[in-house]
């Protein structure tokens, strides 16, 4: 029986020289280029030969701290660079769209140490930039480094970093579905508008979020959809 599900194919990588797929320590080899990975002609390159093979994804895994729990020191991924040195893997994605007409770009960014309406403006940036070509790997973090680098004391418990995570969801999508009605853009020079004022409104979940992710407000920019099939 033939599977009617079509199949697709992604390149894993993270924005750094320890890539953390199995293969910190590949860049010790001779023949490797991986030291060359904090320079954006590596990353070039890596896409436009991604794109040619007919790659469906480019995706970007992350984390936001050092692993310092073996040995209770970071002696070893300093060392040897386990994903490490990192770079912000979507300050790489605006370059590699302009290079590649097909590849999407996935990457990973944690519900707990970003701010609903920060993300949702990078990602509705990243949306048009890419032409669409954008996805967004949810994760909590797990590394107790990243709480320390963002001045936590300690890193949030599992279940309290998913309930935040419900919270963050949705709080991002109030905004991106909530902000902007679909003929709110306009963008029209005989009448002088860009939009329609009434037509853009604060999102309503403000009093069902509670923490971390309290906030009112609306997007700056409607989604890519609402304006680019007019």
């Amino acid at each position: 029986m033939t599977d009617p599900r079509p199949l697709f194919f992604g390149l894993y990588e993270q924005a750094n020289v320890g890539n953390g797929a199995a293969s910190a320590s590949l860049w010790r080899h001779p023949a490797d280029e991986r030291l060359q990975a904090m320079a954006l002609p590596f990353w070039l390159n890596l896409a436009r030969i991604a794109e040619e093979s007919r790659f469906d994804l480019f995706f970007f895994g992350d984390v936001l701290g050092i692993y310092d729990t073996y040995q209770d020191s970071a002696e070893t991924a300093l060392r040897w660079g386990v994903e490490l040195p990192a770079h912000d893997p979507l300050m790489h994605i605006p370059a590699l769209a302009a290079v590649t007409e097909h590849l999407a770009f996935g990457a990973t960014i944690s519900t707990t140490y970003e701010h609903p309406f920060g993300h949702a403006r990078r990602q509705s940036t990243l949306d048009h930039l890419t032409g669409g070509r954008l996805a967004w790997n949810i994760v909590t973090s797990y590394l107790p480094s990243a709480a320390r680098n963002f001045g936590l004391p300690e890193m949030l418990e599992h279940d309290q970093r998913y309930e935040v995570a419900e919270e963050f969801m949705a709080a991002v999508y109030a905004l991106w579905e909530g902000s902007w009605a679909d003929d709110a853009f306009v963008g029209a020079h005989p009448g002088r508008r860009i939009t329609a004022r009434t037509r853009v409104r604060r999102h309503p979940c403000g009093d069902s979020v509670r923490r971390l992710v309290e906030h009112r407000g609306c997007t700056a920019w409607p989604r890519l959809d609402s304006h680019t099939r007019r």
